[in-house]
């Protein structure tokens, strides 16, 4: 009886973590759409009926659409495009802050625009059908004085209606404690049927506004999320109680029969 027990809770752990999995967009598979600077066009709209598109420009005003396209960590000789640069690594392009080596894997998204050149993005993450919640990181929100990063997360019905919105932390130096240099910034959003998500530039900065988006989890509220947390999908938490509560009733109705 006891060991049936346990195998029933590994089997429905291994469901729930495979689950798990299945929501989360880290850009890994960047190789099968053709790897860096690659077009992100229909690619995650066949396969998880959403898609990715941007606008970015000196200003709002006069910004146009651009594409998304996966971007490798690291960098060499001839690459057009960038996504950040580590302060703390003498402005190291596309790596992450050594306290978390490995998190931001090796490869994300970012815009098909020219850093030095881009003083507004924004990113739009457009859904077939509608979604309870979502979450993800964006990368390395810094800044100096009065340049300074900074996005609003702003998630919308099937009516264009507003269903929730937070802003990140302003960003500021690298040498500043609660600088977020090489960090990721973990946003969530939920409480209602979202199918639009914009994740627009909102900070001082007139150019050179870097944007580095991971671990996307497309279709779950992350419960968690704070500054520097990696995301898990919302429901992981409830469901781990969920089984464990089913197993106990489950062993204990073996034992009164």
């Amino acid at each position: 009886m006891l060991r049936s027990f346990r195998v029933f809770l590994v089997v429905a752990l291994a469901t729930l973590l495979t689950s798990a999995r299945a929501s989360m967009i880290d850009f890994e598979d960047a190789l099968v759409y053709g790897g860096d600077n690659a077009t992100i066009s229909d690619q995650y709209f066949q396969d998880h009926g959403m898609g990715f598109s941007f606008l970015t420009g000196r200003t709002q005003a006069d910004a146009s659409g651009a594409n998304a396209i996966f971007e490798q960590r690291g960098s060499y000789g001839g690459d057009p495009y960038e996504g950040f640069r580590n302060g703390h690594l003498g402005n190291a392009r596309d790596v992450e802050h050594s306290s978390v080596q490995g998190q931001l894997g090796e490869y994300f998204l970012t815009s098909a625009a020219s850093a030095p050149q881009t003083g507004y993005v924004k990113l739009s993450i457009d859904y077939a059908t509608a979604v309870n919640g979502a979450s993800g990181e964006l990368w390395d929100i810094d800044g100096n004085g009065n340049n300074t990063e900074q996005f609003a997360v702003s998630a919308f019905n099937a009516d264009g209606h507003l269903v929730a919105s937070l802003t990140s932390p302003v960003g500021v130096h690298h040498n500043q404690s609660n600088s977020l240099d090489g960090l990721p910034w973990t946003w969530s959003v939920g409480g209602g049927e979202l199918t639009r998500i914009e994740i627009e530039f909102v900070g001082t900065k007139k150019s050179n506004v870097g944007f580095a988006f991971d671990n996307f989890s497309y279709n779950a509220a992350n419960l968690n999320a704070d500054s520097h947390a990696a995301p898990l999908p919302g429901a992981f938490g409830v469901g781990i109680v969920g089984l464990l509560g089913l197993a106990v009733a489950r062993r204990r109705r073996r034992q009164i029969s």
